[in-house]
């Protein structure tokens, strides 16, 4: 008896450990929660070639299907051989089914793309199952979703969804060619989809919104430090029963050498605050992270040289205690100390269909320098410049905020 309840003793704890790990470091590939308890398996995807054959990717995807579900103590992950650099589409791919999947598409010098251009009504990725990570994935050409969630507790990041031409030099245009964008959306939430985590991805001229959740997607979604460019319609759209409320910016205006910006949300939640192009699509440079107090109001301030009195702008997100995202407020317009502040008249309307139906010059690239952690102190550049107004100068204030897309 008193072997029987070590053994359920034993059970418990681990149990409790793995739930421990995973409500504390959700910032860190899920594959590290369970290091103690797991054996590791990695498959590698040789060939760029689609179909049924060794090598392919969707051979690998039907095989670590089956490898989960045989052996449920395995973490597996997916990687692919440096040759590997655009896989075109014949056929929809299979759906992640298993759990604990890590996809990794990163290769020494760039991410692998996968274009579903020769697909007609397809998605790309369809991830049904829970606790997987996608990461490091270039994703464009799909006409429906790029990436589509339907399970929980996924992690989506460090991705390229999209593609703007001009967006890469021409010594790399050999090997990912001249791809066309996702004609879709970007990343679709739906079936349920709970408690995943979007974070540090790229969102490129998606042609119907970078991320939708829709009526049927479940709570506590968490988008992060991403960027938003060149899309149409909102960056975030979100018709769940979910959404956290819309943080109100009142106040954003210049004291002296200095910026100070208050606002109201729910109590307690989290903000996260970003400055915007000319264009108000395209979410860029990462103003200042804060937290509301008890009765919701928030503040912050800082130096930030760049910034313009009459033109620099910015949005708000919020994260609830319940840890659901927000969509992005108006964009408030930075004011002089003196004058009374205003939403931007432009905040968030669509573009002009016939507008962006046109291709956008190589001049109207988004450069960007990855984030590589969703840490507060770090921050991301990017060169803000709306569409049909390109910028051929750099930021005289900050020399490297120019670096290639899609690192």
């Amino acid at each position: 008896m008193k072997v029987k309840h070590f053994w359920i003793f034993l059970g418990l704890w681990l149990m409790g450990s793995v739930v421990y790990a995973e409500t504390n470091n959700t910032q860190k590939p899920q594959s590290t929660y369970y290091d103690g308890f797991f054996t590791k398996e990695t498959l590698t995807v040789t060939s760029e070639e689609d179909g049924f054959k060794p090598g392919t990717l969707r051979t690998v995807l039907l095989a670590v299907n089956t490898l989960r579900n045989q052996n449920p103590f395995k973490l597996v992950t997916i990687q692919f051989a440096d040759h590997v650099q655009r896989i075109v589409l014949k056929f929809p791919l299979p759906e992640i089914e298993a759990s604990l999947i890590t996809l990794d598409c990163q290769l020494k010098d760039r991410k692998v793309l996968i274009d579903g251009s020769e697909l007609v009504d397809s998605s790309g990725l369809v991830v049904t199952g829970n606790r997987n990570t996608i990461q490091n994935c270039h994703l464009t050409g799909f006409d429906k979703a790029a990436l589509a969630l339907r399970g929980h507790h996924n992690t989506v990041q460090h991705n390229i969804i999209g593609y703007l031409p001009g967006s890469y030099k021409e010594t790399r245009v050999s090997y990912y060619g001249t791809p066309k964008t996702n004609s879709g959306i970007g990343i679709l939430l739906e079936d349920g989809a709970s408690e995943n985590l979007i974070v540090n991805n790229e969102l490129i001229a998606n042609q119907k919104g970078a991320i939708l959740l829709q009526s049927s997607a479940g709570s506590q979604n968490k988008i992060s430090h991403n960027l938003f460019a060149e899309n149409r319609g909102l960056p975030i759209h979100d018709s769940s029963a979910y959404s956290a409320i819309i943080p109100k910016i009142e106040k954003f205006q210049k004291n002296a050498e200095s910026f100070s910006l208050e606002g109201r949300v729910s109590p307690l939640a989290k903000v996260e605050l970003y400055l915007v192009g000319k264009n108000d699509q395209h979410i860029a440079q990462k103003l200042s992270e804060t937290q509301a107090n008890a009765t919701g109001k928030f503040v912050t301030s800082g130096s930030w040289s760049s910034l313009v009195p009459g033109q620099s702008k910015v949005v708000a997100i919020s994260h609830d205690s319940q840890a659901n995202s927000s969509i992005f407020s108006n964009a408030t317009l930075y004011t002089e100390s003196t004058a009374p502040n205003k939403l931007a008249e432009t905040s968030f309307k669509p573009e002009n269909p016939s507008a962006a139906d046109k291709s956008p010059a190589i001049s109207d690239a988004i450069p960007v320098k990855p984030k590589p952690s969703i840490e507060p102190e770090e921050e991301t550049y990017f060169d803000t410049q709306g569409k049909g107004t390109p910028s051929t100068e750099p930021d005289v204030d900050n020399p490297n905020a120019l670096i290639e897309l899609g690192n």
